[in-house]
């Protein structure tokens, strides 16, 4: 998800999705605000892609973090954190 904008459409199915527990992404709802969200892209990338990491930075890291990361801290902080236990012994 380096910086790319996920956009999943529920309505498209039955079934609640995951990231709609963790509001990860842009979850829409209905064709309007599909036709909403295209129409912003088209008017500025630039303000969209800025009001997404706005409005998703926080919950799209914590939907990381839970399942790629198996609910543990991140990957870099984590070697940061040994290096650091190591580094500590000598």
């Amino acid at each position: 998800m380096k910086e790319k904008i996920s956009v999943l459409l529920r309505y498209l199915s039955c079934n609640t999705l995951i990231s709609d527990k963790y509001n990860a992404g842009f979850n829409l709802s209905n064709r309007d605000e599909v036709r909403t969200l295209c129409n912003q892209a088209i008017s500025s990338l630039k303000d969209l892609k800025k009001n997404y990491k706005k409005k998703c930075r926080h919950t799209n890291k914590k939907f990381i973090d839970d399942f790629v990361n198996g609910n543990l801290t991140s990957v870099p902080l984590s070697i940061v954190k040994t290096l650091s236990k190591v580094r500590n012994s000598f």
